[in-house]
Order: C-alpha cells, then sequence, then structure tokens
C-alpha cells in the first residue's frame, strides 16, 4: 500500500511540474521590418540558447513560443542581428539595421575612381589576383585569356618572352592597331613593344618579337584587372581609350595589420602537344621539272630512293627522309616564377614591398628568358582630408633566341648574344593632384647570328 502511495505521489508531483513549465511559456510574435518599414522576409527568429525558431513571412510576421524571460536572436543577410528580451510581452515589433561591413562588389573605372558594379551602366568586367595567380604566366595578358567576355588574346610567337596582342570586341578601325589604352594605377602606360637596334617586333610587324610593355609586370603585384568596354566606359580618357582600355590596380598594404611575408612558388614544364603530319616520300625540288634542289621547301621533287644528292654545303650525299627531325628539334621547357612580399601597415600607414624572379626556358633550343621585378607601394593618412600614396616598379629583363620571321626564303635569324631590357615606371599621387615620372631604359647587343638553315628540312 505504502508503494502504490509513492507511485501516486510522483505522477502527482511530475504533472504539477510540467504544468509550471508549460505555463511559464507564452506564444510570442511580432514583426520584421528594415529602417525604411518595408518588412523584411524570410528574417530567422531564435530562441537563444535553444532550438526553438520561426521565420518572417510575407508580411514581416513571426510567431513562436518562448520562455517569458527569454531573449530572441532576429538575423538577415545584410543586416545586422539584433537581440531582442521578451520581458513577458506577448508582440514584439522589431527594426534591423542594415551592415556597413556588407560591401557590394566595386570596380576601378576611370581616373581610379571606384564605384559599385551595380550602379555602371556600361560593361566592366574584372579579374581578380587569385584568378591571375592560378597558372602564374609570364605575360599577364596570357592570364587574361579565357577569363573576360568579348576579349581576344593572341601570342605573336608563344615563345619564352614573346609578345601577345589583346582585342577588345573586335578591330574597331582599319587605321590603328586596335590596342587598348592601359592604366596602371592611373598612370597611362603603353603596350607597344620599343628595341632600339631596329629589330622591330611582332607586333609592328617587323622581324624579331622583343615582347610588349605589359610582359615586364610580375602577376604577383596585381590586384585586380578591370577590363572598360565601349566608349562610355572609356570617355574620360579620350581618343586614347577608343579600342578600351584595362585599368590595373595594384597590391598595397593594409592598414592596421601586423608585418607578414607571403612567398610563392610556381614550375611549370611544357612541350608541343601536336605536330604537322609530313610526308616522306617525295623530296623538295622544283614544281616544273620536279628536279631535287634543296633550296626548296616543298614535295615536288624526285621520290626518295636513297639516290646521291649536292645538299646545301656542296657535299655528295645520300638523299633519306628524317622522320622525326622537326620533333627532335624542340625540347621540354620549363619555367620558374618566385616571389616574396613584405606587406604591413598601423592606423595611418601602409606599405607593401615585392620581388619577383621569372626565369623560363622554352620550347626552342637556345630560347631563354629572365625577368626580375622589384616593386613598392607605401601610403599615409595625415588627416581625413590629405593622403600621400607612392608607388613604383623596376623590371630588369634578359633574353636570348628571340623569334624572327622568315623574309621570302631567306631567315632573318635572331640575336645570338642576350636582348636586355630595363623599365623604370613610378608615381606619386594625391588626392586633387597627380604627379607621373616614367623613365624607359632600354638597350641591345648583338654580335654574330645563329645558323638557322643548319635545321632546315
Amino acid at each position: 500500500m505504502r508503494m502504490i502511495n509513492k507511485i501516486l505521489l510522483s505522477l502527482i508531483a511530475v504533472l504539477c511540474l510540467d504544468a509550471t513549465v508549460t505555463a511559464q511559456n507564452k506564444q510570442v510574435s511580432g514583426t520584421v521590418t528594415d529602417p525604411a518599414g518595408a518588412p523584411v522576409v524570410g528574417a530567422t527568429v531564435l530562441v537563444e540558447g535553444t532550438t526553438i525558431g520561426s521565420t518572417t513571412d510575407a508580411s514581416g510576421h513571426f510567431s513562436l513560443n518562448a520562455p517569458e524571460d527569454a531573449k530572441l536572436n532576429i538575423s538577415f543577410i545584410g543586416y545586422e542581428s539584433q537581440q531582442v528580451d521578451v520581458a513577458g510581452r506577448t508582440h514584439i515589433p522589431v527594426s534591423l539595421k542594415e551592415d556597413s561591413h556588407t560591401i557590394d562588389d566595386v570596380v576601378v573605372t576611370a581616373m581610379g575612381i571606384t564605384r559599385s558594379e551595380k550602379t555602371l551602366g556600361y560593361s566592366v568586367s574584372t579579374v581578380k589576383s587569385d584568378e591571375l595567380t592560378k597558372a602564374r604566366d609570364g605575360n599577364i595578358l596570357n592570364a587574361l585569356s579565357g577569363k573576360v567576355a568579348g576579349v581576344n588574346i593572341s601570342s605573336s610567337s608563344g615563345t619564352a618572352g614573346g609578345s601577345s596582342r589583346i582585342i577588345i570586341r573586335g578591330q574597331s578601325s582599319l587605321g590603328s592597331s586596335g590596342q587598348p589604352l592601359f592604366v596602371i594605377d592611373g598612370m597611362p602606360v603603353s603596350n607597344q613593344s620599343y628595341d632600339p637596334g631596329n629589330a622591330g617586333s611582332a607586333l609592328s610587324g617587323a622581324a624579331v618579337d622583343p615582347g610588349n610593355r605589359m610582359g615586364d609586370i610580375a602577376s604577383d603585384d596585381i590586384e585586380s584587372i578591370n577590363v572598360l568596354k565601349g566608349a562610355a566606359a572609356t570617355a574620360l580618357y579620350g581618343a586614347r581609350a577608343k579600342d578600351g582600355a584595362v585599368i590595373i590596380t595594384t597590391k598595397k598594404g593594409s592598414k592596421n595589420q601586423q608585418t607578414s611575408v607571403s612567398i610563392n612558388s610556381t614550375m611549370r614544364f611544357e612541350s608541343v602537344l601536336r605536330l604537322p603530319d609530313f610526308q616522306n616520300s617525295y623530296a623538295q625540288g622544283v614544281p616544273t621539272t620536279g628536279a631535287y634542289s634543296y633550296g626548296y621547301q616543298n614535295g615536288w621533287g624526285p621520290k626518295i630512293e636513297g639516290q646521291t644528292v649536292k645538299n646545301f654545303l656542296g657535299q655528295d650525299v645520300q638523299l633519306r627522309a628524317y622522320k622525326n627531325n622537326v620533333k627532335d628539334f624542340y625540347q621540354t621547357g620549363h619555367t620558374y616564377i618566385n616571389s616574396v612580399a613584405v606587406s604591413g601597415g598601423d592606423d595611418k600607414n601602409d606599405f607593401r614591398l615585392g620581388l619577383t624572379a621569372h626565369n623560363q626556358t622554352g620550347v626552342i633550343p637556345n630560347n631563354e628568358y629572365d625577368k626580375y621585378n622589384v616593386s613598392f607601394n607605401g601610403g599615409r593618412k595625415f588627416n581625413d582630408k590629405l593622403e600621400a600614396r607612392i608607388s613604383f616598379s623596376y623590371a630588369h629583363t634578359t633574353s636570348q633566341g628571340r623569334p624572327a620571321r622568315a623574309q621570302r626564303r631567306q631567315l632573318s635569324p635572331p640575336p645570338s648574344q642576350p636582348m636586355q631590357r630595363r623599365s623604370w615606371t613610378s608615381a606619386i599621387r594625391w588626392p586633387s593632384r597627380r604627379i607621373r615620372r616614367t623613365w624607359p631604359i632600354l638597350w641591345s647587343r648583338r654580335i654574330p647570328t645563329f645558323p638557322w638553315r643548319r635545321y632546315a628540312m
């Protein structure tokens, strides 16, 4: 009997406790709005410390059961999270504030002006630094290939240190090269090649390709590249940007950041993917008579059957086909890109110093390219109305075995002595005034040329 009484008393105590807990929970409702008073749809309302929650409907209304002393956490994307005490209330209005830390995607437009991408009335494409450094290339124009709509990137030679050509939305006129205007940290820079030895460049249509100016920039020093398309986007640059503009922003230090060191290293190997299929049954010769002649590079000569002929040295040799002579000519190219950057800053100052070494050997024998970059970007904020920034970039390039274009049947050989080029670019920027200076120092040296005819087929 005593056991039964204990069981009954226990059941009564549990029922009373449950009734007490149920009586403490109340149905709480409310409305969530934005600063303009419009309802916020889909906001999350959670009871702190529990899994009890709800979401707002199309009118911003929510309803849930919560204890009288509970706290509600209300959150939504783009707004600051807010905590509200229930304090025995049954209806709680909540007004969320916009999150000032949520920044829309911004782009750098003409004259270094930063604007939200949503407010632009013209086409602008942006390529960030991580896209450029995923597969580092010696020429930053090649890194833009396939990443920007309406932009065509073509390499003039495909060799180490070769120039690249960029066309935005097709060739706009017959009397110009179609090259866009390049602007680095607010300073217009030409992309044309320069060769003081009168060898010319692939861009200008002459024989030897000494590379283009954008190839002097290290991809590790670039923060973003904005491609401006159309007349509306480039109106502030005038006629110089009639073919478009490429706005390049370099990296700089961050304020209130401890001094840090960043090290990047890239190693790449390359080889010829596919070669043409050559016929190996007939030798070169005169098309009208079919007689053998080493001066012709065609297949209109006699059938190769081991007969004796004169080569270009005047020697008697046995006529035969070298089936792998083109394949054996090429080699495996390799590229090594190493960079070190030191950056930091406090509440008023910031700086970044970068060093980059680019060493490349091409797939063609004796084709080598070495580039060394030093860049610095520093700024100081004196007060709310005065801020100064200085930046400079120094590039030293050395190359040999530059590709050459044939003149009729005679080849114009590239220089066998290394061609050197140095460029120095600096910019001092103030909020209301900009002072720019550019001092290019370029030279080349040449000695007797490489005997390319040794490899003639």
